[in-house]
């Protein structure tokens, strides 16, 4: 009778000892999970940092790249105007026949680049 206690009183301290070992590779097995999870939650993070940063610099480049082309526009349009000002003073060789006829041509001009930057 007292083997089969002191059997039974093994069995369970060996189950008990599985149990906690069991317990205890759970636990690991969770800590790892939960390690890993926050490591991804940080590469999301960082990786949505860099996007923003990204289009903000992307974003600011092209605002950049439109003043240029606005800049650039306006100095081409002045240099033309001035040529065809000068062109218009020597076909018509009246100072006041230019002073005329330049603003109706400079508005002609203006509105074909203006179609020709739209398409």
């Amino acid at each position: 009778m007292r083997q089969e206690i002191s059997g039974e009183s093994l069995q369970r301290e060996q189950a008990l000892r599985e149990a906690r070992a069991e317990l205890e590779h759970t636990r690991t097995a969770r800590d790892d999970w939960e390690a890993e999870a926050m490591a991804q939650r940080v590469r999301v993070d960082e990786a949505r940092l860099t996007l923003e940063t990204t289009y903000r610099e992307l974003t600011g480049a092209k605002e950049a790249s439109e003043r240029n082309a606005a800049t650039r526009d306006a100095e081409n349009s002045a240099r033309i105007t001035c040529k065809l000002s000068l062109r218009i003073s020597r076909v018509v060789r009246a100072p006041c026949l230019a002073l005329l006829w330049t603003p109706l041509i400079l508005l002609v001009f203006q509105r074909r680049t203006t179609n020709y930057s739209k398409q």
